[in-house]
């Protein structure tokens, strides 16, 4: 990835959808929330462009140019919508407990349609 460039993982659940950018070495640049309100495709519009028009000073931490804004490398999306996307939430869950923690051996999930219990 070049210096502009980040990853971008989609959540879209039943309630809420959450975006978060992260830089090539997985540290979290910015994060953003907006409610699905019945609609995930506009909820990701909406969130895209946020991300689109995101000032240089509200990246944390500061590790991209100040313009042109930073340009996803690459997208995951899981969540309620997984239907639309490439990745279900549950390997999700997994795969990012494995990644941060490689010892857990349970996962607890409260969404606000359903719960899931993963061990």
């Amino acid at each position: 990835m070049g210096a502009r460039e980040c990853l971008i993982g989609i959540d879209v659940g039943s309630t809420s959808t959450k975006a978060a950018l992260m830089t090539e070495t997985g540290t979290v640049a910015a994060g953003f929330y907006t409610r699905t309100a019945g609609n995930p495709i506009g909820a990701v519009q909406s969130l895209l462009a946020a991300v689109k028009t995101l000032p240089a000073s509200e990246r944390r931490p500061a590790r991209f140019p100040a313009q042109p804004s930073p340009e996803p490398a690459g997208k995951l999306a899981a969540g309620s919508s997984e239907r639309i996307w490439v990745l279900d939430e549950i390997t999700a869950h997994a795969r990012a407990a494995c990644e941060l923690k490689p010892d857990v051996d349970t996962i607890i999930e409260i969404g606000g349609q359903d719960s899931k219990f993963t061990t």
